[in-house]
C-alpha cells in the first residue's frame, strides 16, 4: 500500500485499485462528517454479532478454557437474559484523548434499556443531561442509533477465543455493587496496539456487563463511563417496543460464493486486517430506503470494524470521482465517501490509516 504512516491524514495520498489518487478531506470532516458518521453508525448497527449466539444467527461461540465463567458467558448474556433498567451514559471527547485536565464531557444522558432474552431489545434515551449536543437533534439520532448502541457502543466481548488471544485481564475488586446487584470488577488491556483499556463490572450470576469505564492508553484519561442505575431481571416487557434490526437484514456466508447474485453488485470484502483482527465470514444484506447495503465485520474479539458498501454509482464516463472523508466521533474513527463509485463507510476503534488500508485491500 502506498502510505507514509507518519504523514498527517489530510495530506496523505490514497489511491484506488486503478492507481488513481483519491481526495482525502480531514478538516472538513470535523465539521461536516461527524453528524454523518453518527447517522452512519445508526444505520450500520444491524446484526453484526460476529460470533455471539443470537437466536436465528450464528451458532454459539466455543469458549476456551482458563477465563472466569462470567466473562466467557458474557458473550451471549445480552441475547439470552431478560432484563430492564436505566443507565447513565457519559462519553468524553476523543479529540483530546481524554487527557487529564483536558478531557471534555461530550455528552451525558440517561437511557432505558431492555432485552427479552430472545435477541430483541430496546434502547431509548430518556433525557440529555449535558448542554451539548442539541437535545432535539440528539434524541432524533438516538432513536435511529439504538441497534448500534446495544451492539457496539459499550464494552461487549464478541468472540471469547479471539478475545483471550488478544487481551489480558485481572480481577481487581470482588466486593462491588451496581444497581443493587453484586459485581466483579475486571481490568482489561490489549496485548499490544490498544487505544483503550477498561474497568468492567460483570454480574457473576447473569454475566451481564453492569458498568464499565474506558480509558485512553496514551493519557490514562477517561473516555467513557456507563453504568446501570436501576436493573430488574425477569421484568414484564408488555407494551414495550423491541427491535433486532433497523432495516430488514439477511445474513450470508462470504465463503459461500455468489455474492454478486445475492447483492446485485460485488460487495467490498477486505483482505488486509489490522493486527489481531479477523474478518467474520458473515456478510449482511441490509435493505434500506436508499438501497441495498453490504456489511462486513472485522473483530479482535472485543472491538469491531464495520465496512459498509453499496451499489457503485457510475457517471457518463464510468465511475465517479473518488473522495473520502475522515472523522472522529468519541473513541470511534470513520472513513466515508465514494471510492470507484462505491458509497462506502468504514468505522471502528482503529485509526484512519488502518481503516484506509482495510478499504484499499477490499478494492484490489
Amino acid at each position: 500500500m502506498r502510505f507514509d504512516r507518519n504523514q498527517p491524514l489530510t495530506n496523505r495520498p490514497m489511491w484506488d485499485s486503478l492507481g488513481r489518487r483519491l481526495e482525502v478531506h480531514g478538516a472538513f470532516a470535523a465539521l461536516a462528517a461527524a453528524p454523518l458518521l453518527a447517522l452512519l453508525l445508526a444505520m450500520t448497527g444491524c446484526n453484526g454479532s460476529v460470533s455471539a449466539s443470537v437466536p436465528g444467527d450464528d451458532p454459539e461461540v466455543q469458549a476456551s478454557t482458563g477465563g472466569p465463567s462470567f466473562m466467557e458467558n458474557s458473550v451471549n448474556a445480552p441475547w439470552t437474559t431478560l432484563f430492564r433498567g436505566t443507565r447513565l451514559v457519559q462519553l468524553y471527547d476523543g479529540s483530546t484523548g481524554g487527557s487529564p485536565g483536558l478531557q471534555h464531557l461530550s455528552v451525558k444522558y440517561r437511557e432505558d434499556v431492555a432485552a427479552d432474552g430472545q435477541g430483541n431489545f430496546s434502547v431509548v434515551t430518556l433525557e440529555v443531561l449535558s448542554p451539548n449536543p442539541d437535545p432535539q437533534t440528539f434524541l432524533a439520532i438516538q432513536d435511529l442509533r439504538q441497534t448500534f448502541s446495544y451492539r457496539y457502543r459499550d464494552f461487549s466481548i464478541k468472540d471469547w477465543n479471539l478475545f483471550s488471544q488478544q487481551y489480558v485481564y485481572a480481577i481487581v475488586d470482588q466486593g462491588r455493587s451496581i444497581a443493587g446487584h453484586p459485581t466483579v470488577q475486571v481490568r482489561i488491556d490489549r496485548n499490544s496496539g490498544g487505544r483503550s483499556y477498561y474497568l468492567v463490572d460483570f454480574d457473576p450470576v447473569t454475566s451481564l456487563v453492569l458498568a464499565y469505564q474506558e480509558f485512553s492508553v496514551a493519557t490514562g484519561g477517561l473516555l467513557a463511563d456507563v453504568s446501570f442505575e436501576t436493573l430488574t431481571y425477569q421484568p414484564d416487557l408488555t407494551g414495550l417496543t423491541l427491535v433486532s434490526h433497523l432495516f430488514p437484514t439477511e445474513t450470508y456466508s462470504i465463503s459461500g460464493g455468489n455474492l454478486q447474485g445475492i447483492f446485485g453488485f460485488t460487495p467490498l470484502v477486505p483482505v488486509y486486517v489490522p493486527q489481531g483482527y479477523q474478518v467474520s465470514d458473515t456478510i449482511e444484506k441490509q435493505t434500506a430506503p436508499d438501497g441495498v447495503r453490504a456489511k462486513v465485520y472485522l473483530t479482535d474479539g472485543l472491538e469491531t470494524i464495520i465496512l459498509a458498501s453499496q451499489q457503485p454509482i457510475t457517471g457518463n464516463g464510468g465511475p465517479i470521482a473518488s473522495r473520502v472523508w475522515s472523522t472522529d466521533l468519541g473513541t470511534w474513527t470513520g472513513l466515508m465517501g465514494d471510492v470507484e463509485g462505491y458509497p462506502v463507510v468504514v468505522a471502528g476503534k482503529v485509526d484512519a490509516v488502518e481503516q484506509s488500508l482495510v478499504l484499499q485491500s477490499a478494492l484490489h
